[in-house]
């Protein structure tokens, strides 16, 4: 399974933050200048402007308002047409202030609300969420507020509310591949991979899909245990310069239906391709543990070392396949390596630990992770190696007593 968790990991960077929509700035100017030209005006001074904003001739636009906004500083419509023309010239900046001084003086005025939303979604700004919220209030099925509102959750990997709002814009979802391949992406993460697989099942059916739907595709068919499945969805893409992940996955396929000389070609392949892959060499030494083959997996991470010889992960999985050789001291070694790369792995420091329990040694075992425990007192794996550890040194009679009534 953890090629599969990786593949979920790296999705975040694979899926690009692209906009809702290209031109959406155009589509504001168009929609808010219709609605402000349906309101009645005093003297008829927004009619000039509407139409230079229509004719997105913003220069005009913003010359018409200098003498109108003077007269009437307190209009919140005029206000918003300024945001309209700074938007149409790409001065976001200046836009946003507009719309803000229109929302001060009308709070809930709706096309000032979706300019500034705008704005803000696209800069990342921390008021957008409340003011697409602002903007739900008073339009519930605005599908492009729920789909920025989803983005939004996306970015800050709250899945479950961005699975909520993408579930908002129901069939205008499918016409929007970024955005369904995030919906699909966070469904796999909160393990919804019955819903999340027909979602990357209809993303691959594009024929100008993204190619990386494949292998997020596979990982999903992956957690279901249908390994057959994921060798067929990865084919194209193995017989046209696989990606390390794609290499992963089928190799984690592969050794899932018991074909391991395929799975360890494949995965000696995605190594020699992506030499400074730890996570390739983690996978390759998981299978020599499942098989006994330790010499080779040390082998093979000695040779990952080389490449990296600053990764602590590397050297805990080398150490725990010496201990399985009763090689103990180059394990005690590397563990402690481990500690010194990298002071917050504890997988490192409990290692060590069980390198003393496999010695026989339970004091110095318990010793060594007792020390641990004082730096870090609600570690759950050093915690669990001392619960194992006082389970050794305890006879099985004493135990039997000890609950006896």
């Amino acid at each position: 399974m953890q090629t599969v968790s990786n593949s979920f990991n790296i999705w975040d960077t694979m899926a690009a933050m692209t906009r809702w929509a290209i031109s959406i700035v155009f589509f504001l100017i168009a929609s808010c200048s219709l609605a402000v030209a349906a309101q009645p005006s005093n003297n008829g001074r927004a009619n000039p402007i509407v139409a230079a904003l229509r004719a997105r001739n913003y220069t005009a636009a913003l010359d018409l308002l200098t003498p109108a906004l003077h007269q009437s500083p307190n209009d919140a419509q005029l206000w918003t047409f300024e945001g309209l023309a700074y938007s149409g010239q790409g001065r976001k900046t200046e836009a946003l202030a507009a719309f803000q001084k229109a929302l001060k003086i009308s709070p809930e005025y709706l096309p000032a609300l979706e300019g500034a939303a705008q704005l803000e979604y696209e800069a990342g700004g921390i008021e957008a969420e409340a003011l697409l919220r602002r903007v739900l209030k008073q339009r519930p099925n605005d599908l492009t507020a729920h789909a920025m509102l989803a983005s939004l959750a996306f970015r800050r990997n709250d899945c479950a509310e961005a699975v909520t709002q993408f579930e908002q814009c129901g069939p205008h979802l499918e016409s929007k591949p970024s955005a369904m391949r995030r919906y699909g992406i966070c469904l796999a993460k909160l393990e919804r991979f019955d819903k999340a697989e027909m979602v990357f099942e209809r993303l691959t059916a594009q024929a100008d899909g993204d190619p990386h739907d494949l292998e997020r595709l596979a990982a999903i068919q992956l957690a279901l245990n249908r390994p057959a499945d994921a060798v067929r969805t990865l084919e194209p893409v193995l017989s046209n310069h696989p990606s390390a992940v794609a290499l992963a996955q089928a190799a984690e396929a592969y050794e899932d239906q018991k074909d391991t000389p395929h799975a360890v070609s494949l995965l000696h392949q995605a190594i020699v391709e992506n030499p400074r892959d730890a996570d390739l060499y983690l996978q390759f030494a998981d299978i020599a543990f499942v098989h006994q083959s330790f010499q080779v997996g040390v082998d093979m991470l000695t040779a990952g070392l080389k490449a990296m010889p600053d990764s602590a992960a590397l050297y805990v999985a080398r150490g725990v396949l010496y201990v399985q050789l009763a090689d103990y001291d180059h394990a005690d070694a590397d563990f402690e390596q481990a500690e010194k790369l990298d002071p917050q792995m504890t997988a490192g420091q409990a290692a060590r630990g069980m390198v003393a329990e496999q010695q026989d040694d339970l004091d110095k075992a318990l010793a060594v992770v007792r020390e641990k425990l004082r730096q870090r007192p609600n570690d759950a794996m050093l915690l669990f190696v001392e619960a194992d550890i006082l389970a050794e040194q305890t006879p099985t009679w004493a135990v039997r007593s000890s609950s006896a009534p």
